[in-house]
């Protein structure tokens, strides 16, 4: 399998980057992962590590292609989550660890994918965008209810 691809991270106004990346590309299929540690939280960056980490290591540890793709991202997506509740287990509430994510699975010409809160992955064409994920997000429902456009 080939596929072309860049990953792109900036610092922007904050002192450090919770962002993590990365692509995972074997014969039979390919996996585009995004975790975004959440700003004001403790050990986001941790969280986002974590959370990656997880799902790379059961789509590296899987049988390709995934017999069930959206069944696969279910499972591997509750048990990162899990890790990173485990990770917030000596903070108050509103403090733990937490991050975003944007997945994607390709694989035999399917792509599948999945995301937690904010982090969003655009379906792009010829240079234009085709679809994307919907947020989990207040303007997100905004956005759906007509109260304001994209």
């Amino acid at each position: 399998m080939k596929i072309e691809y860049a990953k792109v991270s900036a610092l922007g106004d904050r002192q450090d980057n919770q962002d993590r990346a990365a692509v995972v590309v074997a014969e039979d299929a390919a996996i585009m992962l995004v975790f975004d540690g959440m700003g004001g939280h403790a050990d986001g960056a941790i969280a986002a590590e974590v959370g990656l980490k997880i799902v790379q290591d059961e789509f590296m540890s899987s049988k390709l292609p995934i017999f069930d793709p959206q069944g696969f991202l279910y499972m591997a997506l509750a048990r990162a989550h899990d890790e990173v509740v485990k990770l917030g287990a000596d903070h108050s509430v509103d403090f733990r660890p937490r991050a975003t994510c944007a997945v994607c699975l390709i694989q035999e010409c399917g792509t599948w994918w999945a995301h937690i809160g904010d982090s969003r992955i655009y379906q792009m064409r010829n240079g234009k965008l085709v679809t994307r994920s919907r947020d989990h997000s207040h303007v997100e429902v905004l956005i759906q209810e007509g109260a304001i456009t994209e």
